[in-house]
């Protein structure tokens, strides 16, 4: 049997290099560059972690530059009831994960919903007949969905359209908007790391980690003009997307760095036999 065994680990390969060999100035020279190479993987890795890490930090920049310009002095500020046709949260339907489908009526829960982005990641489904008992919840095309409890609270997006018509559990509110407020603006305005503060800061969301419908109906929200809304939404999707870019090479990266140490070790190894009774 050549090389080392598939999906050697660090620790394993360290045992293993006295099965190797008896020498102990060639274990030593083993351990020595297993070390240095180990110790250039966790510095290239923390390197592209970092990098995530800043472009979380960079677009949050961008809404700041945004939300906190010195432009917006002078246009009113309105209670978010005030521009919305629909506020309020779904249930979980009777029976919890047991009624769960793998096709039907998407059920969204909290899990889906991140900072201006959807996931479908451990998306839910629901038949047509549970979808209907729930049809005061039922989400459509440009809601704006909200999650109101727990770790995630604060977190909001625009429901894709692909994924509508959905339904929600109780962790996560739906927001309708009128025709004068953009619902991705009222997205891009809720993740502005000012309002997560203030959400976060609100007795409710501090005390009991939940945000009510009354809490959420009460929310002030600048009204600009529907073109300048509009013309936010563009930039601040082209700066996402810019970064998308990156954060997907880095990613690329990050994938490579990982398949990184089982390379090595075989490369070590490699060059000898393993015996019979290792």
């Amino acid at each position: 049997q050549k090389g080392a065994k598939p999906g050697l680990n660090r620790e394993e390969a360290y045992d293993l290099i006295t099965i190797f060999t008896e020498d102990e100035t060639e274990q030593q020279k083993i351990v020595s560059k297993l070390d240095m190479q180990m110790a250039q993987i966790e510095m290239m890795k923390r390197e592209a972690e970092n990098v995530v890490n800043s472009i979380r930090d960079v677009f949050k920049s961008y809404l700041k530059d945004v939300f906190e310009s010195d432009k917006l002095i002078g246009f009113p500020k309105v209670r978010l009831k005030e521009f919305t046709t629909k506020i309020g949260s779904g249930i979980t339907p009777r029976g919890g994960h047991s009624v769960y489908q793998s096709e039907g009526t998407p059920l969204i829960r909290s899990m889906n919903v991140h900072l201006n982005k959807f996931k479908t990641k451990g998306l839910a489904y629901i038949s047509k007949d549970i979808n209907q008992s729930m049809k005061n919840t039922i989400v459509t095309g440009g809601d704006v969905l909200l999650n109101i409890t727990g770790a995630s609270i604060g977190r909001v997006c625009v429901v894709p359209d692909d994924i509508c018509p959905a339904n929600v559990n109780q962790h996560v509110s739906i927001i309708r908007t009128i025709d004068k407020i953009n619902p991705y603006y009222l997205s891009y305005y809720f993740s502005n790391p000012n309002f997560q503060k203030f959400i976060f800061g609100t007795e409710s969301g501090a005390t009991r980690q939940a945000l009510t419908k009354s809490k959420i109906e009460e929310f002030i929200i600048p009204l600009l003009p529907i073109h300048i809304q509009n013309e936010i939404v563009i930039y601040l999707n082209e700066k996402k997307t810019e970064l998308q870019r990156i954060n997907m090479f880095v990613d690329e990266q990050l994938n490579a760095i990982s398949q990184l140490p089982s390379s090595i070790l075989n490369e070590v190894f490699g060059q000898y036999k393993i015996p019979e009774e290792a």
